[in-house]
């Protein structure tokens, strides 16, 4: 079985575990440090199936206030374009700030997807890295293993500033949603 995913992770990972740059043999190209920061970077760039989605109770009721479109098509700095004919209040953040702006949207205006919601790993991308580097030889099994365990929570990003603890969760989702969602009080919907 072939999986060009994994066998571009497998490096990274070996990489890291060794705390050395990737580098060729030939000495041509250059070598490449940052694995670490760079196996994050492709961590958060997994695609799922739906099945591994959730959507927060709240950012489905706002997201249908303002669109008829599919929110799973959408992520990071994707443009939405607000289709309602009456006006609609978002709380807009930039970037990591914890405060935000309350914007009136009307029919045809756009705003940035990530300015209002917010795509959480429900398992944080350092504790699936911890999991990866603790595999004594990673493999494409124990790899997929971890991997399968990542969920994605749509939610607004006033939702996401609530949630406790950020890091060191537990790593199976009924637990997670038991012990960081339920205290915070998101209701999870399954995409």
């Amino acid at each position: 079985m072939n999986n060009a995913v994994l066998d571009v992770l497998i490096p990274f990972i070996v990489a890291t575990k060794e705390e050395k740059a990737i580098s060729s043999n030939d000495g041509i190209v250059p070598q490449m440090g940052g694995t670490k920061y760079l196996l994050g970077q492709m961590i958060r760039q997994l695609c799922f199936s739906r099945n591994h989605y959730f959507i927060s109770k709240e950012a489905k009721e706002l997201w249908e206030k303002i669109s008829s479109k599919d929110i799973f098509d959408y992520n990071y700095r994707m443009p939405v374009l607000c289709e309602n004919e009456n006006n609609v209040i978002i709380k807009c953040f930039k970037n990591n700030s914890k405060c935000y702006e309350e914007r009136t949207v009307k029919q045809g205006d756009f705003f940035v997807y990530r300015d209002v919601f917010h795509d959480e790993h429900m398992t944080p991308v350092n504790d699936i890295i911890e999991r990866l580097l603790s595999l004594e030889v990673p493999n494409y099994e124990n790899i997929s293993e971890i991997l399968n365990s990542i969920y994605i929570c749509k939610m607004l990003k006033t939702e996401d500033r609530g949630l406790y603890p950020k890091f060191h969760r537990p790593f199976i989702l009924e637990n997670i949603v038991k012990e960081v969602y339920s205290p915070a009080n998101i209701e999870l919907i399954s995409l």
